[in-house]
């Protein structure tokens, strides 16, 4: 299968767009126990964290199956754009770790 210039930029896009995410999750604990967190805090952080990873894997293949490769990952581009703007544009210092 020859992948077009354009999909081959999308795929390179959200590689790079999940690599950014997964560095700061590395420095995610200790933040929080900086911020105050305690160890109980800290382990649930971590478990949903894990959890949502786990449960994003089953509308990407959904995506996938019913739309294809192509449009599934110009989809879940969007989608965390949306999510980043709305992080961006937040008012409030609270939401932005609730």
């Amino acid at each position: 299968m020859r992948l077009s210039r354009n999909l081959a930029i999308l795929t390179a896009s959200s590689l790079i767009l999940s690599l950014g995410q997964e560095m700061w999750f590395g420095f995610a604990p200790e933040f929080l126990r900086a911020l105050g967190a305690g160890v109980i805090a800290v382990g649930f952080f971590s478990s949903l964290q894990d959890l949502f990873e786990a449960l994003y894997h089953y509308p990407g293949g959904w995506l996938t199956d019913r739309y294809g490769v192509r449009r599934s990952l110009i989809i879940a581009n969007l989608a965390a754009g949306l999510g980043y703007f709305i992080y961006l544009i937040s008012p409030h210092f609270a939401v932005k770790f609730e």
